[in-house]
């Protein structure tokens, strides 16, 4: 049996008591690595990589409920496979910045908005939201991307240009509940910015 390491970064060990700690479900050999107050995602998940002991990474927030550990844990361990690139719940078919301006796919439960349904998902797709990204390739996400934004879209973009696809599965409102009290003015700052490095960087003129 497949055993998975689950990566999470926080600046908030509260929230993630209260929701990731408490909700997770770790067997066999699976492992939890908390990455405390790194700089940023990027970094936070680099360092996660760097301790891990298991083939399959599953990158997740840590204001993340996980309803149902066991279909979470199906899913891993039946789509992070050699010809798949990310694995994740929601995201878009298209490769656009933000990636909900395109053609979306999958679902999640948010606490504050309830079902955010594009559809029923286990279709592959070009980007992935990064409130859980999962693989079993070799990767290390990009440092130089600043904060916490578009980390995920670069990971999944660095795929696509392996020549991997990456894969949205069924139904993730029943896997888990993105339990976030972050205002939103909190939530898109810094965006612009990093938005304007993504561009630069993959040379998108939009």
């Amino acid at each position: 049996m497949e055993s998975i390491s689950y990566i999470t970064c926080t600046h908030n060990k509260k929230i993630l008591e209260e929701c990731l700690l408490i909700s997770l479900t770790l067997k066999d050999d699976d492992e939890l690595i908390v990455v405390e107050d790194s700089k940023s995602i990027a970094e936070g998940y680099n360092t996660g990589i760097d301790r891990a002991k298991n083939k399959i990474k599953c990158f997740i927030h840590h204001d993340i409920i996980v309803t149902n550990p066991t279909l979470l844990r199906m899913n891993l361990i039946a789509y992070c496979t050699e010809d798949i690139g990310m694995v994740g719940v929601i995201g878009s078919k298209t490769d656009i910045v933000p990636w909900w301006n395109g053609d979306c796919v999958g679902s999640v439960l948010d606490a504050r908005k309830g079902i955010v349904y594009f559809s029923h998902g286990k279709e592959f797709c070009y980007h992935l939201d990064g409130v859980l990204l999962a693989t079993c390739q070799d990767v290390r996400f990009d440092e130089t991307i600043p904060g916490y934004h578009l980390y995920d879209q670069d990971i999944c973009k660095q795929m696509i240009k392996k020549g991997l696809r990456n894969f949205c599965v069924k139904d993730g409102f029943r896997i888990l509940t993105h339990f976030t009290n972050t205002p939103v003015d909190k939530e898109v700052e810094g965006y612009a910015e990093v938005e304007k490095f993504y561009r630069k960087k993959w040379h998108d003129p939009r």
